[in-house]
């Protein structure tokens, strides 16, 4: 599992935020889609792995459209924005 750079994740579906919405945010551009930032991802198993603070999160692997390993730009490539929440410790 990465864990040395947040990741930014983008998840289908709204639902997401009814189950948790404390980590599951509104994404800033889709309203059906969900994010958070996370500590690292694991691909590795039958469902994608999300460890975000001292919780680790399943999700099914059809339910994420993107997972973006951030640097310190955190704006890079035009997946994060301002509007798009702030670090990887915000709830």
């Amino acid at each position: 599992m990465e864990t040395d750079m947040p990741w930014f994740v983008v998840l289908a579906g709204a639902h997401w935020r009814q189950l948790s919405p404390t980590i599951f945010k509104t994404h800033a551009r889709v309203d059906d889609w969900s994010q958070l930032f996370c500590d690292g991802v694991d691909t590795s198993g039958r469902m994608i792995e999300l460890r975000h603070k001292e919780s680790i999160i399943l999700v099914p692997n059809s339910a994420v459209l993107v997972a973006v390993r951030l640097g310190e730009d955190k704006g890079r490539m035009g997946f994060v924005s301002d509007t798009d929440g702030g670090d990887i410790g915000d709830d």
